[in-house]
């Protein structure tokens, strides 16, 4: 049993969370749910009155302990920030990850490896930091700064700023 969720992403029909780690340890295990299709819902507890299904089943996917993560939205690929700032990117269907360059401390994934982070830069006199986007192979530099940050599904970000102002690039 998982006892609670520090972090969730959806895209791609998957739901991909970070179960909360015990102890001191700030990350959580990766975990990626299948909705039950409707079919199969007699064999599974928790089908509703309306046939469908109201559990999900969570499968652990590498020994991966993260922070922040950020699924897809047109493919469902995770990309996670670690606990020292380091970013992953799921590979093998979600068996295992492979890490890349720089550095985040919040993550947005609009799919097909159109990624975004918030970087570990020193943070301006407001409390913001530099905005990077992967290019394939390195983080590129883009206008603007802030502390969250989030993906419409073509792909242009926004930005939550310290101070809670909120930007969307044109």
């Amino acid at each position: 049993a998982y006892s609670k969720i520090q972090e969730a992403a959806s895209g791609g029909g998957w739901i991909w969370a970070i179960n909360e780690a015990s102890g001191n340890h700030l990350g959580g295990t990766i975990r990626r749910s299948d909705g039950v299709p409707e079919a199969d819902c007699e064999s599974h507890v928790g089908a509703s009155d309306t046939g469908t299904c109201t559990d999900y089943q969570w499968y652990a996917f590498g020994d991966l302990y993260a922070q922040r993560i950020a699924a897809g939205l047109s493919d469902a690929i995770a990309w996670v920030i670690g606990e020292d700032g380091r970013i992953y990117r799921q590979v093998n269907s979600g068996d295992g990850w492979i890490e890349k360059p720089g550095c985040g401390t919040a993550i947005a994934n609009a799919g097909n490896d159109n990624v975004w982070v918030v970087g570990c830069d020193a943070p301006d006199a407001a409390g913001n930091r530099g905005v990077y986007q992967w290019d394939g192979s390195t983080w590129i530099k883009r206008p603007g700064t802030g502390v969250e940050i989030a993906l419409q599904p073509d792909g242009k970000p926004w930005l939550l700023q310290a101070d809670g102002s909120v930007w969307r690039l044109r």
